[in-house]
Parts: structure tokens; sequence; C-alpha cells
């Protein structure tokens, strides 16, 4: 009984062993595989796993906690260590294979084959050189050269002024054809309580029939300008405006067309959706001559209105609505509205897309319309 005893004592002990060897067996084996990486985030945050992939959006890693793909853009610095892969049957040498086929079993060899694909590793899609993999080298350098010309370009910019040209050409053939031009500025500049816009604009169209017969279908332009108070102080969202413009119009015959405009109004941004919107009304004044008609002086009111929101980093929209109205006559009203799209609005050479619509009861051709695609170039003056 005795004997018994101590054969089992034994028994027991070299289970024991063996079960202590194989769990340190596998724990190195997981040690090996799992290598731990770094991602250090714009955010000032440090996430730490084991990457599992690369793809063309982001890192995929896997936590203690969960398993997910971390974008690059948010990427700040990383350190990024990957298991080499193991080499399989398809990846050994004539020599190398030799020498494993005959340390191996018949029913080893047919497993690993069966594996393969099980098994099998896949190179990520950048090399693991740090954060420089994060974008091509080109986009990089495309980068840099926008950056080094704004710091250029900037000296040359009065300080604290953002000045923007626009320019487009459309020519549109068959068996009429029809030839657009559209040039635009603006230059605006911010203090704390005061701001100050000036733009201008020209919009010209030549129209060819099937005779050869040409003649202009747009041909008008405008300079003006718009100044803001925040007569409250810099955290006050009312301010004070007053806005004059001045245009000519030879398709609906306007040789002189002056409008002063006096608003009090409400401006109101949310920064951290990049929205910015304002609305302001108050008495206008406007001064009309007309070809072949008499001189007017028109009393009117005016409520104006805008929203920009830049969507993302490269996609802004713009919206723009000026309602005047006669008070003399009701009958006798004007409504302005555009609505735009600028791809790339921060960049050096921006696109943009505007539709425009004018109606105007006291002109001859009383509703236009246009699709304006145009190439923006800012000159930026501001300290940022």
């Amino acid at each position: 009984m005795m004997v018994h005893g101590v054969r089992s004592t034994l028994a027991a002990l070299r289970g024991a062993i063996v079960c202590a060897a194989l769990f340190f067996a596998c724990a190195s084996l997981l040690a090996e595989d799992a290598v731990e990486s770094t991602l250090r985030l714009n955010t000032g945050e440090v996430v730490k796993g084991t990457v599992i992939s690369k793809t063309a959006r982001g890192i995929l890693i896997k936590t203690a906690y969960a398993e997910f793909e971390v974008p690059y853009h948010l990427i700040d610095n990383e350190d990024v260590k990957f298991v080499p892969a193991k080499k399989k049957l398809t990846d050994l040498s004539e020599s190398e294979e030799m020498n494993l086929s005959n340390d191996m079993q018949p029913a080893d060899i047919f497993a690993q084959q069966q594996n393969l694909e099980v098994e099998a590793e896949y190179l990520p899609l950048f090399d693991d050189s740090g954060s420089s993999n994060r974008v091509p080298d080109l986009i990089k350098t495309l980068e840099t050269w926008q950056d080094d010309y704004k710091k250029f370009i900037s000296g040359y910019i009065p300080e604290g002024w953002l000045i923007k040209l626009s320019g487009g050409y459309l020519l549109r053939q068959s068996t009429t054809s029809e030839k657009t031009v559209n040039l635009a500025f603006s230059a605006e500049k911010e203090w704390l309580v005061h701001s100050l816009n000036f733009n201008g604009y020209y919009n010209y169209t030549l129209y060819t029939d099937e005779n050869g017969n040409s003649s202009p279908t747009t041909d008008k332009y405008g300079i003006g300008y718009n100044y803001r108070w925040k007569f409250l102080g810099t955290d006050s969202d009312w301010y004070l405006s007053s806005s004059l413009s001045y245009k000519v119009d030879a398709i609906k015959l306007i040789n002189d067309q002056i409008d002063q405009v006096l608003g009090v109004g409400y401006a109101y941004s949310i920064e951290s959706w990049g929205l910015k919107t304002s609305i302001d009304t108050g008495p206008t004044f406007r001064y009309l001559d007309i070809e072949n008609e008499d001189r007017r002086y028109i009393p009117s009111w005016s409520v104006n209105e805008s929203i920009y929101w830049d969507i993302t980093d490269l996609l802004r929209f713009e919206h723009t609505l000026s309602l005047t109205m006669s008070l003399n006559d009701s009958s006798d009203t004007s409504v302005y509205l555009m609505v735009g799209l600028v791809f790339a609005p921060e960049s050096i050479v921006s696109l943009a897309l505007r539709y425009t619509g004018d109606y105007d009861s006291l002109t001859a051709l009383k509703y236009e319309e246009r699709f304006i695609i145009s190439l923006e170039i800012p000159f930026d003056g501001r300290k940022k």
C-alpha cells in the first residue's frame, strides 16, 4: 500500500511538471507573437497593443480591451513592430525543404500543407519605417511646397488681410457657340470689433448663332464694400453694418445702380462645426439709371443673410440671400440668391462651384440664373 501511494505521488508530480512545462512553453510562444506597438495620437493619448495590419486608411491594432483601426491623420508618432512571418513549405529553399522533410512525418507534412492558407501572414501595405509612411512622399513634398509658398506670399500681403482672386472661362460649342468669362476679387480684414470687406466682379458672355452673328448675353460688372461694427464689444454677436455697391449691366440696360444699405444684425458661429451665419436688416437707398427711362431714387427696406460652413478641411458650403422691397411700392422688389461649394478652400488654389439667381422687378430682363465654375487663389496675410 505504501509503495502504491509513492507511485501515485510520483505520477501526480510528473503530471504537474509536464503541465507546467506546457504552460510556460505556450506562454513563451504567446509572448513571442504578441509584440507590443505604441501609437502616440495628436490628442495626447497613447495607444499600446499588437498591430494586426496597416491599411490605406489607418493602423488596425488589438489592445487589451478592444480591436480597432486608428486613422493615420490622428497619429502623431508611431513605434510599430511586426512579428516576422513563419516560413511555410512554399517559402523554403530546396535544401531546407529536403532537411525538413527528413525530420517530419508524412502526417505532419500533410497537416502543414492543409493549413497553409490558415497560417498565411500578409505583409503590411506600407514598410514599417515610422510615422513617415502614413502618406506618400509625393504628397508630403507637395504639402511642404504649399507651406513654403504660403510663408513666402504672406510677406507681400498687408498684415491681417485675406485677398482672393477668382476666374473662370467656359466655351460651349455646337452649331452655335457661347464663350463666358467670370472674374472676381475680394479683400477682407477683421479687427477686435470692426471688419471690412471690399469686392468686385466682371461677367461677360458672347453668343454666336448658326449664321455667325455674335452678340453678348451677359455684360456686367460691379464693386462694393461692407463694414461691420460690434457696437456692444468683442464678446457680443450683435453688429451694425453699412454697405455700398455700384453696378452696371448692359443687358438689363442699367447704366448706373447704387445701393446704400444700413442695418443691424446678429452673427452666430459654432466653432466645433466650422459654421458661421449672420442676418441683418435695415433701410436701403437705391439710385437707378435705366436706359430710356427717368432716373429714379427708391427708398427701400432690405433683409440679408449668409451662411459659411466648413464641412471638412476640403469642402466649404456658402450661401447668401438678399431681399429688398421698395417702401413706395411693395411690388418693386429684388431678390439675390447664391449657393456654392468650394473645394480645398485653404489650399493655394481652390475650385468653386456656385449657383446664382437674380430677380429685379424694375428691369426689363427680370430674372437671371447662372452656374459659375471658377478657380480661386487666396493670398493670406493673417497671423495663424
